[in-house]
């Protein structure tokens, strides 16, 4: 049985005992090949004009952000908000290091109350963020509301209904890997339509994953220490420790068998703002 009031490892970073080594996790996989796969495609498909402005809500360590100033050639001032000092510190270094800075701003910033005034971007987006917060309907409501007439909202999040592990049951795998969220991604097109957007249309990728990110025994090692992606789960109360050992287990045949296979489903839901 899920706990009430869950609240996933990624929505209060900067309160972890290890809020670098969560920034990491994200830089890895934000920057890593699927991720940026995904988004590139997608924005691909976004109408900016050169000078419009752009919001990442959640952006983390800015790796969204900066792919987008390579692929619009720095024509467009970003703005990239989060609410954790630690992921917006890494984002900051990074972007100097590419040289970016010029067109890249970040800002500490609660999703729920977005500092902007009404109608001020051209395209508002965030990615595999939603699934995480606490209140994410408020947050995409203020998406809507910082867009311009015209603008276009994107959000991509992950549908943990439509992941698995090969080797590893069904719910024991969603319940190691539980979002705030779980399930959002599915509910995004009507809650667009809610919020008076038109949905342009909802894009599924698919991520496959056909070895660990790490050796079992490190992702164990990890979990023994208190670190990690399962632990959470277990400190929230939603995984046991016998499971978790079970997980690790049946994760260890997986691979020794040849049987691993991670696959991860994310929805993309692309909308506009109604207006000229």
């Amino acid at each position: 049985m899920e706990p009430q009031n869950y609240v996933d490892w990624m929505a209060e970073i900067d309160r972890r005992p290890d809020p670098n080594e969560v920034a990491e996790v994200i830089r890895l996989v934000c920057g890593g090949p699927d991720h940026q796969r995904m988004l590139a495609a997608l924005f691909d498909r976004v109408p900016l004009a050169p000078g419009q402005r752009v919001l990442e809500v959640g952006c983390g360590t800015g790796e969204a952000a900066r792919l987008l100033a390579r692929r619009t050639g720095c024509r467009n001032p970003i703005v990239g908000v989060d609410p954790s000092a630690t992921v917006l510190n890494v984002a900051r270094g990074m972007t100097r290091e590419e040289h970016l800075e010029e067109i890249l701003d970040f800002r500490q910033m609660d999703g729920r109350a977005l500092g902007f005034a009404g109608d001020t971007f051209s395209f508002t987006y965030c990615a595999r963020v939603l699934q995480h917060a606490r209140a994410p309907l408020a947050v995409l409501a203020e998406m809507a509301r910082i867009t311009a007439p015209g603008g276009t909202v994107l959000a991509v999040e992950q549908d943990l209904g439509g992941c698995f592990e090969a080797g590893i049951p069904d719910d024991l795998y969603r319940r190691c890997f539980q979002d705030t969220n779980p399930t959002l991604a599915r509910e995004l097109p009507f809650h667009f339509r809610r919020l008076g957007l038109e949905v342009l249309d909802v894009v599924p990728a698919v991520w496959v994953l056909r070895q660990p990110r790490a050796p079992v025994a490190d992702l164990r090692a990890d979990y023994q220490r208190q670190r990690g992606t399962v632990w959470p789960r277990v400190a929230a109360g939603i995984v046991s420790p016998p499971e978790a050992e079970a997980y690790f287990a049946a994760l260890e045949r997986a691979v020794a068998e040849g049987r691993f296979l991670r696959v991860t489903l994310n929805l993309a839901t692309l909308g506009r703002k109604p207006g000229p």
